[in-house]
């Protein structure tokens, strides 16, 4: 099966500060990679409001809200994320939160969690036209927060179930595919994201807290939409990185911004994004209520990062 791509579009030269390449963009349903999409969500859908909550969601929001409520402090806050995240506490974030009124700490108290997730590593080997998937440990995963870095995060194991049912396993062969029409490879290293943004009437879900960003990774499906039901928004945005200088500033992080926005769509159930990761950026937009009466929001789906081992 041949994959073609959304666009080609050009790149400058590194003299002019980005890399000249054709990174992959392709948009994609189930029905086209030859996965039947009703019996794929029907298996995968209930498994998603059983997921463990991603706590990362309150530091980053937490981070957020002081961040309006003390903006002198603004670049602090951003600095002291990864490490708030990991440790679950910080000194100076805890000593702005005690010195808010007691009617914002409230406020910062009442901070949920808005997503469900959970983390399943596939070792993929490439044997001919063939495929051997092997399941492994979950790793620590690195998450690149643009200028900040990185931060270490921990995720629950995909449920065994999930893993081993067929169709789980054809989309996993079929993503390696997409890989294998973009370079050759004899073994990947697949993470398989189980995702779930939750919205309320108090609430919007933030489908990517940490906003434009990469995974880490070298090729990305970013998101195969599963379930959606009671919510407006949830764009998926790819954009290209416009590195404006080259050379690391006082705080030793080059310099980016974004020059184009090379892709915005609203992914429908089925529908999926892969990219080039290594050279491409994504977002997400967050998800609101559509009718309050209706209770939650959600948006749920399941991702890949993969990284070409040899």
């Amino acid at each position: 099966m041949a994959f073609p791509r959304l666009r080609v579009f050009e790149r400058f030269t590194p003299a002019l500060g980005v890399i000249q390449v054709n990174p992959p963009l392709v948009g994609f349903s189930l029905r086209w990679l030859g996965i039947p999409t009703e019996k794929f969500v029907e298996f995968l859908a209930p498994t998603f409001h059983k997921l463990p909550w991603d706590l990362f969601d309150v530091r980053m929001r937490t981070i957020r809200f002081l961040q309006e409520c003390w903006p002198e402090q603004s670049d602090l806050l951003e600095q002291l994320l990864p490490v708030y995240y990991e440790r679950g506490t910080h000194q100076e974030v805890d000593g702005l939160v005690r010195h808010l009124p007691l009617h914002l700490q409230e406020q910062v108290r009442q901070i949920r969690p808005c997503r469900q997730r959970s983390l399943a590593t596939l070792e993929i080997c490439r044997l001919h036209r063939h495929y051997q998937v092997t399941q492994i440990p979950n790793q620590p995963y690195i998450q690149k927060l643009g200028k900040l870095g990185t931060v270490q995060r921990v995720f629950h194991e995909t449920p065994h179930a999930v893993v081993v049912n067929p169709l789980f396993q054809s989309l996993v062969c079929k993503v390696a595919g997409m890989v294998a029409a973009q370079r050759d490879w004899r073994k990947l290293i697949v993470k398989a994201h189980q995702i779930s943004t939750v919205a309320t009437r108090e609430m919007a879900g933030l489908v990517v807290p940490e906003r434009t960003h990469q995974d880490g990774a070298d090729y990305i499906v970013s998101l195969i939409v599963v379930e959606r039901t009671n919510i407006i928004g949830g764009e998926s945005v790819v954009l290209a990185p416009l590195v404006v200088r080259l050379s690391p500033n006082a705080d030793g992080v080059a310099e980016i911004t974004f020059g184009r926005e090379l892709h915005r769509q609203t992914l429908e159930v089925g529908q999926g994004i892969f990219q080039d990761d290594r050279f491409l950026w994504h977002d997400v937009t967050p998800v609101t209520v559509k009718n309050a009466a209706l209770g939650e929001g959600r948006r749920s789906g399941i991702g890949f990062d993969v990284v070409v081992v040899e």
